[in-house]
């Protein structure tokens, strides 16, 4: 197959990378704050209607629909599996931040291209390089260290903390699921195809259980957080798949190993500002450490990726120009780019 070539433009790529950080760093405070009035299943069901209609809205209009009209019957199947995988991603993943912080749920989340490089191993043969193993280990190690601070921090409400770990490494699970199911997938259909695919399905998935009439009820704070939340999944995931079209995946992937940091700070800040709605992480020195550890575990696995020689004229074979909706880092620098980094929900 051959392989999507960037552009070469790093100063765009590193910027529209930066703003993916940014992005997704805020989001689980504003998820946070609606999960103040709303429900799991009613958000979830709220933001992929929203990036549903905007999706559909452009691919109709496009004509590309069409395209639905070549899947196999396989492809159909693998379709099914990724809608239900990245729906459960999206629902454990608020279901555990109920039960814990935003601060933790993007440390413990990195566990999400752990379980993927594990899966990708199994299922596609694909093999680390030596620099990506060190990340690896690097990565379990700062995470080690994360959790043996929170259960000393939190030991008044451990159980609490416990079930909202295992909710996010399940979500973390799922995602790694999802990730592998697209990936084939693309050899089929391109990625803003799948997600819009993936955004139908789930509203009807979550429909029986969703209440839309909550957002008749919401103040002005929440409706916001609300708001900013749908308009996240579809701004973070642009800005991400333009990036990869202009800087190597592995150099994305980088920035956005710094989004647990992200987060952190934006806590800090807006937990000063806003008392009210956000309160400060409870992590010691530490616990921030282990934090830092588990970045630079991250970042070491994807800037470690391995390069294949490749035409200079190829392009993906399974892509089309325009963004994507989702990408690909962590592993060889060349793999098709839907593979992505994993970040939240």
């Amino acid at each position: 197959m051959v392989r999507h070539q960037v552009s070469g433009n790093w100063r765009i790529g590193a910027l529209l990378a930066a703003a993916t950080m940014l992005l997704w760093s805020s989001l689980p405070v504003a998820l946070d704050i609606a999960l103040e009035v709303m429900d799991p299943f009613t958000l979830t069901w709220y933001r992929f209607l929203a990036a549903g209609l905007v999706s559909a809205s452009w691919l109709v209009s496009s004509g590309r629909v069409r395209r639905y009209a070549n899947v196999s019957r396989g492809g159909w199947w693998l379709l099914g599996v990724a809608a239900l995988a990245l729906t459960s991603n999206y629902v454990l993943y608020l279901m555990g931040l109920a039960r814990t912080s935003p601060g933790n749920i993007q440390v413990i989340i990195q566990l999400g291209p752990v379980f993927l490089a594990l899966g990708a191993m199994l299922v596609y043969g694909e093999r680390y390089s030596r620099m990506q193993w060190i990340g690896f280990v690097t990565l379990l190690a700062g995470l080690g260290i994360f959790f043996h601070d929170q259960i000393a921090v939190l030991a008044g409400d451990i159980g609490s903390y416990a079930g909202g770990v295992a909710l996010i490494a399940l979500a973390a699970a799922v995602w790694a699921a999802y990730a592998l199911a697209q990936k084939q997938i693309l050899s089929e259909l391109s990625s803003p195809l799948i997600m819009l695919f993936i955004y139908a399905a789930a509203t009807m998935l979550l429909a029986p259980l969703a209440s839309p009439s909550r957002l008749l009820a919401l103040d002005w704070v929440h409706g916001l957080a609300v708001a900013y939340c749908a308009f996240n999944t579809l701004a973070a995931y642009a800005a991400f798949s333009e990036a990869l079209n202009h800087w190597e995946a592995s150099r994305v992937g980088a920035i956005l190993a710094l989004t647990p940091l992200g987060t952190l700070t934006v806590v800090g800040l807006l937990a000063g500002a806003w008392p009210g709605h956000v309160s400060p992480e409870n992590i010691s020195v530490a616990g921030l450490f282990g934090a830092l550890i588990v970045v630079a575990g991250s970042m070491t696995t994807s800037l470690g990726a391995r390069r294949r020689r490749t035409a200079p004229h190829a392009v993906s074979a399974c892509e089309e120009p325009g963004p994507a909706g989702s990408g690909a880092s962590g592993y060889d620098e060349n793999e098709t780019r839907e593979t992505a980094n994993v970040r939240r929900a």
